[in-house]
């Protein structure tokens, strides 16, 4: 069988792995089911759908001209299949209409929209649901423009046409924060400095400290990781902080008595 050349997430290899699996039978040899799992992955790209059995893989992988019959035309039990290795669930009681959409598109009939589809937390949680994943860094023109292609080209179009990552816009932190990792690249600490230290650097060369407290005495979110980080090195129970906002770690670190 021939080897997927392009690139796939994480969930989607674990998905096309289910399949494969299930195709292969209990017992496979893990090299051939790894062989199953790369040719899945590709048929998947050119066809447009899931192959229905080990012999429709095998004469794609020989070469043989495959039928890219459209979702619509095969059985209810394949599409939910397809559904169940997608981590697709929620269709016991959907129409075949609705299971092909479901496929499609990632969003369940039925269920309610969002309200403001287009926001970033919106389009990021579609993505996330499509198992399009690495949106975290995306700004809302990469994740529109993703979303396009799933809805044009289909889904596994998608995983294949990964959106480049905008240049920031001119004059912005962004695009100063990119020009000083460029100018200085063996300084730290710039992904998490605002404005006024990237200006400093700017001008003499030297990246100042991070303020610890803010305007109005309160300490700052960096500054209260710092020290949750540094109480967990030496031992001391931290839960987990990453998610908190900059009142609930100001709060956290009050708690803990390192304020």
């Amino acid at each position: 069988m021939t080897t997927a050349t392009r690139t796939v997430t994480a969930r989607t290899t674990a998905t096309a792995t289910k399949l494969a699996a299930r195709l292969a039978g209990d017992g496979a040899d893990p090299a051939f089911l790894e062989a199953v799992t790369d040719a899945l992955l590709q048929f998947r790209v050119e066809v447009g759908r899931d192959p229905l059995t080990l012999d429709e893989l095998q004469a794609f992988s020989d070469g043989e001209e495959i039928d890219t019959t459209p979702l619509e035309v095969l059985t209810v039990a394949s599409l939910r299949e397809m559904l169940l290795v997608r981590g697709l669930k929620g269709a016991a009681r959907m129409t075949k209409a609705d299971i092909c959409d479901y496929l499609r598109t990632g969003d369940r009939p039925g269920q309610p929209k969002p309200a403001k589809p287009d926001t970033v937390a919106a389009m990021r949680a579609r993505c996330q649901r499509l198992g399009l994943t690495g949106t975290s860094g995306m700004g809302a023109a990469e994740l529109r423009e993703w979303l396009h292609t799933v809805d044009t080209y289909g889904l596994a179009e998608a995983m294949d046409r990964r959106p480049a990552k905008a240049a920031p816009k001119a004059r912005s932190v962004a695009a100063m924060r990119a020009e000083l990792k460029a100018k200085f690249p063996t300084v730290t600490g710039l992904s998490g400095a605002n404005k006024a230290r990237l200006e400093a650097l700017k001008e003499t060369g030297v990246l100042p400290p991070a303020a610890e407290l803010t305007k109005d005495g309160k300490l700052t979110g960096e500054t209260c990781k710092k020290r949750l980080s540094a109480a967990r090195a030496s031992g001391k129970d931290v839960p987990a902080y990453s998610k908190l906002k900059v009142d609930e770690l100001r709060a956290l670190v009050a708690k803990l008595g390192l304020a």
